[in-house]
C-alpha cells in the first residue's frame, strides 16, 4: 500500500507537517512516498492507493507550484485514474488564520472532481476537538508552528488516509 504525499514547502514548515504525515502512514503499516510538487509527476498519483496533498496557504490558495503540478492531471481525469482513492489534505501558513480553510477546500475541490474519497479529522482526532480543522492538518508560524500539536494532526491525518486507502482497496479486491 503506498501513499502519494505531495507537497509544497518555501520556509520548511510544509515540509516538515509532509514528514508527520508521512510518519502516521507508516504507523498504519502504509508506504509514504514524500514528492515535491516540482519533483512528483500523475504518473506518481496514478501508482498510489491514496494521496495527500500540502501546500502553504497564499491568500487562501494552493502555492503555485502544487496548482501547477496538480492542472497536470487532466489526464488522469479523463481516465478516471484516481476515482475511488482516499485522499486528504494539510496546509500551513505565516498568521494565524490566513486562509487555511479556504486553501484546504481548494485542494479538496481538486480531489472531488477526480472522484476521490476525501479524508478529513474528526473531532477525535489528537488535539483537534479544540483546533477544530476538520478539512485537514494546519500549521501556523505565527503560533510557532508546526507545534507538537499540529505534528500529531498531520500524523493523525496520515494514518487516516493510509487505513481509508486499506478499506477501499480491500473493497475493491473483494468486489
Amino acid at each position: 500500500m503506498k501513499i502519494a504525499i505531495v507537497y509544497d514547502s518555501k520556509s520548511g514548515t510544509t515540509e516538515k507537517m509532509a514528514q508527520a504525515v508521512a510518519e502516521g502512514v507508516r504507523e498504519a503499516g502504509a508506504e509514504p512516498v514524500l514528492k515535491r510538487a516540482t519533483e512528483a509527476t500523475p504518473a506518481d498519483l496514478e501508482a498510489a492507493d491514496g494521496i495527500i496533498l500540502g501546500s502553504p496557504g497564499q491568500f487562501g490558495l494552493p502555492s503555485f507550484p502544487l496548482k501547477e503540478f496538480l492542472d497536470q492531471t487532466g489526464q488522469l481525469w479523463m481516465e478516471g485514474k484516481l476515482v475511488g482513492k482516499a485522499g486528504g489534505v494539510f496546509v500551513t501558513n505565516y498568521t494565524l488564520h490566513g486562509g487555511k480553510e479556504q486553501t484546504m477546500l481548494g485542494l479538496i475541490t481538486f480531489m472531488l472532481h477526480h472522484g476521490m474519497v476525501v479524508v478529513g479529522l474528526p473531532a477525535s482526532a489528537p488535539g483537534n476537538a479544540i483546533r477544530g480543522s476538520y478539512y485537514g492538518a494546519s500549521a501556523s508560524q505565527a503560533t510557532g508552528g508546526p507545534t507538537e500539536e499540529d505534528l500529531a494532526a498531520a500524523r493523525a491525518l496520515g494514518r487516516r488516509v493510509a487505513e481509508v486507502a486499506g478499506a477501499l482497496a480491500r473493497a475493491r479486491a473483494s468486489a
